[in-house]
């Protein structure tokens, strides 16, 4: 029990030695009211509460500037034992109770007098209010500047000062001002203190480029420095005042030509700048103006004003003002209008031939014309004196200056006649029907009729007539009110036949109509005959359904005829003969041809036969007796190729082309036929030697598709030819590339190349896609020391050395065939020797076994090196 005790009596001193150790709490109380200004405005309060387990409180009062000096006294309930006191230290201090309870519930009130302060303070130690009643405060201030700033502090130390910190007066103004007229002053910040900064303009002064100026005159342009001091404290701020633009606007009416130039007129000029102009624009004649005067032609034109700078004001170019000069107006006279054939409209010509144009300048001299559209006529119908409405504004003018004058607007009244027109002679009458004795006409409008020399009547039949009596019919166009009678028309003769029918003969200019009628009118056959200018004569016979023309010669021989014949059904056949061929063409009723047969009787007696139907053409080749000779059908496939089948001899010979026409295929009775190619040189007598090396390849290129189904034969010519089978052209070029080359011509050769296939004809070839590699061997007339030889090529009037040598062959090649020219510059003129004369023997040997020594030396010294090796 003795040991719990004491380890109860250990634990309990062990927590109060604990909480004996636990540090002071400060805690800052701050008053509803602002209190910072106790004693001589720099008073601070520190309220610093202890734990309430210990004995002694202390209210701490404390000034920036010495120790407080209190008086207090109880106001309330003060607890036995407690008490307060002051210390030598400025500090108030509590003293409580060793009661804990009632520290901690409550001491008394306590009344602070600190001078003109009155503080009280609840009994639990925290600050319940704070009231400061201040002595009367009169601001007392000192200044100082720093940049455009002016700082205010308030001295005075008695009272309570009301600042919260120290005014501030800022002076700015903008970099620049634009002049207005009006002054200028510089800014300071909103709210400033006036009790700090009072009547700021009687300290704000100004200058101008550093001479003073009323604050009413900073209004023109140039550079301004304000200032404001307070006492001793100066702020200043720099800025300018920079030049206005002009709004200066021209305007300018427009005059016309002739007149004085009117003056521009210059607004808001407000600078008084001085002005000067500028004018330009375009004449009505197309010319350009530009100049400091006004200008005095006619047209449109603008103008613009400089305007110098002031001292407050930029230079500007105004706007520019348009303006025209107008064309002076002039008047005409002497116009007539003409009178003009009925032609039922309103146009009007007008003569201005003897017209006179008033109202020029300075000698200009104008004409008038007057386009077809000038005037018209009032009314459309024939008549005389007719009022003609002229339109001045569509009448030109011409002359000196024209383009400075116009014409009055407006219209003039003239006068002109319309006369009748004359009407040509309508085509001859057609017979409408007939019987025994009468005829009738077919009507035409407008016409009247007759016959021989008889009267013309409006009636289109005419009676008592005889058979067998020839009569000539005309008609004519009747007059009216605009139209004089036509001519009578050509003659329409017209007998009435045993039969019945009619048949009439017209004849207008070069062509013949001849038609035969039945009393109804009905057609049974027309002839018509054309004489053509050349003396032929070309012949249509229409009698029901077939047509037939016919062409003549100027010999009268019949050299074409063509019967086309119209079926039932619609289809035509049309039969065309000329010479020894007809040609039968079948055609639908959709006017298409279905079939074409063509045959030629040959100078021969042969006939060939060709039909055409469809995709397929057939070619029949027969002798005089009218068998077979040869059958050769073409047949064009769907897709673009062709086959050709040849039937001659009993033999069937098939070929195929492709799309392109190019053979792709040969065949003979079945079997595919395979091609040869021959390739030869000749050499014809006195002719040079001349040889190819790539014959072969030259022609395989020339080789068609269809070559490689057949035997081909191509051969080389080389003729000896000389100089007269040159033009003077060609000569003369030959001449001038021997004189170039300092070279004379030796020989001429006529290559020549040519092509055969199968049996053809031989076709000449002057120019291939490969080059032939030649060698022609000099001959030995020419030789001789030091010469250099040249192989010309003449062809197409160009002459042009294609190889040259100072050897025994001139070796080249060429593309081109026609005249070559051996051509030579001349050496010693001695010649070489032949090869049996011993001179050149011994010298040849001599080269030789030089060689031959050469050789073996180089053997033997290799040999040598080789074995040391």
């Amino acid at each position: 029990m003795r040991s719990y005790l004491q380890r109860l009596i250990s634990m309990l001193v062990a927590i109060v030695i604990v909480l004996g150790m636990l540090p002071f709490t400060a805690k800052t109380v701050q008053a509803d009211a602002d209190y910072s200004g106790i004693l001589q405005n720099k008073g601070t309060i520190t309220v610093v509460r202890r734990n309430w387990l210990h004995t002694d409180e202390t209210f701490t009062f404390r000034n920036d500037s010495g120790n407080l000096t209190c008086t207090y006294k109880y106001t309330g309930n003060k607890y036995p034992g407690a008490s307060a006191y002051f210390y030598g230290d400025g500090m108030l201090h509590i003293r409580g109770v060793t009661d804990t309870a009632a520290a901690m519930y409550g001491m008394f009130d306590l009344e602070i007098d600190c001078k003109n302060g009155t503080y009280t303070f609840d009994g639990d130690g925290s600050i319940k209010s704070i009231t400061v009643t201040p002595p009367p405060h009169n601001h007392s201030f000192s200044y100082t500047a720093s940049d455009n700033t002016i700082t205010a502090d308030c001295v005075q130390t008695i009272g309570i000062c009301s600042l919260e910190s120290d005014p501030e007066l800022t002076i700015s103004a903008p970099s620049d001002f634009v002049y207005d007229g009006n002054a200028k002053a510089v800014f300071f910040n909103d709210g400033y203190n006036t009790e700090a900064f009072p009547d700021i303009s009687n300290h704000l002064t100004y200058t101008k480029e550093g001479q003073p100026v009323a604050a009413e005159d900073v209004k023109d342009v140039g550079d301004y420095t304000a200032s404001v001091s307070y006492d001793s404290a100066e702020i200043s701020v720099s800025f300018s005042i920079t030049k206005a633009d002009n709004p200066a606007t021209i305007s300018i009416e427009d005059w016309t030509y002739g007149e004085e130039a009117k003056s521009p007129v210059i607004e808001d000029n407000l600078g008084n700048g001085a002005v000067s102009y500028f004018y330009s624009g375009t004449a009505c004649d197309g010319t350009s103006y530009s100049s400091s005067d006004a200008p005095a032609l006619a047209g449109t034109y603008e103008v613009t004003a400089t305007i110098e700078e002031t001292d407050n004001y930029n230079g500007s170019t105004t706007d520019p003002a348009s303006f025209k000069i107008l064309q002076k107006e002039v008047s005409v006279s002497g116009i007539t209008a003409l009178d003009k054939p009925y032609d039922d409209t309103t146009a009007a010509t007008l003569d201005t031939s003897d017209a006179v144009v008033t109202g020029t300048l300075n000698g200009d001299e104008l004409t008038v014309t007057a386009p077809a559209d000038a005037a018209v006529f009032d009314g459309s119908n024939a008549g005389d004196d007719i009022t003609v409405v002229v339109d001045y504004s569509k009448l030109k003018l011409s002359g000196t200056n024209v383009s400075n004058y116009t014409l009055p607007s407006g219209t003039v009244n003239l006068t002109a006649s319309i006369t009748k027109l004359d009407q040509a002679a309508p085509e001859a009458p057609v017979l409408e029907s007939s019987t025994s004795d009468s005829i009738t006409l077919v009507p035409a409008d407008g016409c009247e009729y007759k016959y021989d020399d008889g009267d013309w009547q409006d009636s289109n039949t005419f009676p008592g007539l005889e058979v067998g009596t020839e009569y000539t019919f005309y008609q004519r166009l009747k007059e009216d009110a605009n139209h004089n009678a036509s001519p009578q028309s050509p003659a329409l003769v017209i007998t009435i036949k045993d039969n019945g029918n009619t048949e009439e003969t017209i004849t207008d200019g070069d062509k013949t109509t001849i038609i035969e009628r039945e009393p109804e009118g009905d057609v049974v056959k027309t002839t018509e005959i054309d004489d053509n200018d050349d003396g032929t004569k070309t012949v249509t016979e229409t009698e029901g359904n077939k047509t037939t023309v016919t062409e003549i010669n100027d010999q009268d021989d019949v050299i074409k005829k063509t019967e086309t014949v119209t079926n039932d059904d619609g289809t035509k056949t049309v039969t065309e003969t000329e010479g020894n061929k007809t040609t039968v063409t079948e055609i639908d009723d959709q006017d298409e041809v279905t079939k074409t047969t063509e045959t030629v009787k040959n100078d021969n007696g042969t006939t060939t036969e060709t039909v055409t139907e469809g995709d397929t053409t057939t070619i029949t080749e027969s002798d005089e007796d009218g068998d077979v000779i040869k059958t050769t059908e073409i047949k064009e496939n769907d897709d673009g190729t062709t086959t050709v089948t040849e039937t001659e001899d009993g033999n069937v010979k098939v070929t195929e082309y492709d799309e392109d026409g190019e053979t792709v295929n040969v065949m003979l009775n079945g079997e595919t036929v395979v091609g040869t190619l021959e390739t030869e040189v000749v050499l014809e007598s006195g002719a040079p030697a001349v040889s190819v090396s790539n014959l072969d390849e030259v022609a395989y290129a020339e080789q068609t598709s269809a070559d490689n189904f057949a035997r081909v034969k191509f051969w080389l010519v080389s003729s000896d030819t000389d100089a007269s089978v040159l033009t003077s052209d060609e000569m003369a070029t030959l001449q001038s590339l021997l004189d170039s080359l300092g070279a004379t011509s030796g020989d001429y050769i006529d290559l020549s190349l040519y092509k055969q296939v199968d049996n053809g004809a031989v076709i000449q070839i002057s120019e291939t896609k490969t080059k032939l590699q030649l060698s022609v061997t000099i001959p030995a007339e020419l030789k001789a020391d030091g010469r250099t030889f040249y192989l010309i090529r003449l062809h197409d009037g160009k002459a042009e050395v294609i190889a040259t040598t100072k050897g025994d062959v001139l070796t080249g090649e060429s593309d081109l065939f026609s005249t070559y020219v051996i051509a030579y510059t001349t050496g010693t003129g001695t010649s070489i020797p032949s090869t049996g004369e011993s001179a050149s023997a011994t010298m040849w040997i001599g080269i030789l076994l030089a060689v031959i020594s050469g050789v073996v030396l180089g053997y033997v010294l290799v040999s040598q090196r080789k074995a040391k090796q």
